[in-house]
Parts: C-alpha cells; structure tokens; sequence
C-alpha cells in the first residue's frame, strides 16, 4: 500500500530509538495463583463477612492469608444462607479451603452446595467441630452465576479460606469453528495496540501480562498465508496476504514474523484493514469484521484498505 511506504520513510528518518518486536513468551508453566479473590467480588444475594485475624486458624493448626465467614456460629436454630457471584462466563476454576475455626465448641453441622446456572457442581461433605479443613477445586467454565448454597444444622462457624477464581485463558477457549483453529484479539490499553494471533501461548502470555482478551472467530488451518510484520520503531505489528507488500516492507525495516495463519475464501467472513491517516505507531491499522465500525471509521476520515484476510463463519 503507497501509504505505508510514504510513512515507513519518514518514520525510519526520524525515529532512534527501537521498539522490541518479540514477545518474550515463558519457559515456565502458568502460575497457580487466582487471578481475581472471591473477597473482592460482590454477591449479590446474601454477604459473607471478613474473617478477623482470630478465625484464620482451623482445630488442626492450619492458618489461613484470608477468608470469608459464611456460616454464623449460632449454637442453636438452623442458618440458611445464600451467596450468588456474577462470572460472565469469564472463569475456568474456583479454588479455596473450607474449614472450621480453631476453638469451635458447637455439635452442629455445615454443609456447603455450590451451583453454577442452577446446576449443583459441588457438595462439601458434613462439617463439623472435628472436621479437617477440605480443599475445593471447581470447573466453572462457560458459567454466569456461581451460587454457593451455605446449610447449617445447630451451627458450626463454617469458612472459606483464600478463595480465587481463574480468568480462562485463550488456551481453554471452545473452538469457535470445528473445522478452523481460533483467532484472538487481543488489546493493550497501555498503547491501543490490537494483537490477532492463532498462537494460544502468545495470547496467554500477552493475557498474564495484561493484555485484554477482547474476542475469538475462527480461520482455516490451511490456505493462503496471512503474514504479520512488526515495525521496530514503533512496534506496531500489520498483516497481509500480499507477499509483496511483506517483501517490501521488510526491505524497508519492518521486522518480518512470517506466516502467522491462513485466509479463508472470499465467501468467509472478511477483516477489514484501515488506515488512520492522522495516527502514527500502533494506532495507524485497525482491523474489523463489523460493518457498522467499517462504515463509522471511513466516515471520520480512516482510508479502507478493503478485505485483508477471510475467517470461517
């Protein structure tokens, strides 16, 4: 495209410092650590309370960093509660200790039922003052409502420690398409910058280091390639099926990835590739399959640069 080369020139002429093109991906598995506590989530049925620094120790001499208080010590009667948590189908796992607290004198018993949706995903077995504190790891992909369903008979103080839920990760997501392989968006609000990549360690790592995993569709497994190119002083990255215009700018100084994945037909589902005549660096492309975001940008000015690639619908 003329625009890109017109740019390129300028930019390369004035432009001293470089910007790292590679994206450091890790040697290491995904940290076990919850990406987001229970605590800080609002239910929206009833309110588990703080646990205070004296309830944080169970009868075995267990201690915990945090938890919730989600069966009052009542010594008599019957205590029914109900906690509820909006997921949005963002969560794979939910994670956390149920124990009883150190000193508990009471005879009763607790139970705890967990839903997802409506659907009993989890029964914790009978809690009492002797009961050793029981770990829960819980599958709750794909779920909107977590529902956590608290049944005390007489009563014991019944707590959930460090409890945490895990974002899903692009390495989990459902194929959007059996026959084709995913495609993430990804966005970095630190700079605007859009990200696609069939790459599921790429999307991970770029998730972990805050990215936002904005969306998924689907592209063929083969076919012609898509080529991504990143541009060292400014670290934008832009992709064509057009290898001259990859030779071409990775003559001129772009860093060229490669083959990065394949385009459907032109009877798939078109991206669209535009050009901010006004941005510079990661802002200059954008890339849609919405008509209506299509149409709005030209309108203000950005130059089409017509289909870049074809996905599976």
């Amino acid at each position: 495209m003329k625009h890109l080369s017109s740019k390129l020139i300028g930019a390369l002429a004035m432009l001293t410092v470089a910007f790292a093109c590679v994206i450091a991906l890790p040697t290491t598995a995904w940290a076990d650590t919850p990406d987001v506590m229970l605590r800080n989530l609002t239910s929206i049925a009833d309110v588990p309370v703080q646990a205070s620094s004296s309830q944080l120790t169970d009868n075995y001499g267990n201690t915990y960093s945090s938890a919730l208080y989600i069966s009052e010590h009542l010594g008599w009667g019957d205590d029914d509660r109900d906690f509820e948590y909006i997921l949005d189908g963002k969560y794979s796992r939910l994670t956390g200790i149920l124990y009883v607290k150190k000193g508990e004198r009471d005879n009763g018993t607790s139970t705890v039922n967990i839903l997802a949706d409506g659907q009993q995903i989890y029964s914790s077995p009978l809690m009492s003052k002797t009961s050793k504190a029981v770990a829960i790891d819980i599958d709750i992909k794909g779920h909107n409502i977590l529902h956590i369903d608290v049944n005390a008979r007489g009563g014991v103080a019944l707590f959930l420690a460090d409890a945490g839920l895990y974002r899903v990760k692009p390495s989990e997501a459902d194929p959007v398409n059996a026959s084709g392989q995913n495609i993430f968006r990804m966005y970095n609000s630190r700079n605007g910058e859009h990200l696609y990549t069939t790459d599921t360690n790429e999307a991970d790592t770029l998730l972990r280091n805050g990215w936002k995993w904005e969306s998924t569709a689907s592209v063929p497994r083969s076919g012609d390639p898509v080529y991504r190119l990143c541009n060292p002083y400014t670290g934008e990255h832009l992709y064509t099926t057009s290898f001259n215009e990859y030779k071409q700018l990775s003559s001129s100084g772009w860093t060229g990835e490669g083959e990065k994945f394949h385009t459907a037909g032109s009877s798939g589902k078109p991206f669209y590739r535009l050009y901010n005549p006004w941005g510079s660096g990661v802002t200059a492309h954008t890339y849609t399959t919405d008509t209506n975001e299509l149409n709005t940008l030209t309108g203000r000015g950005w130059k089409s640069d017509g289909v870049c690639w074809y996905g599976l619908w």
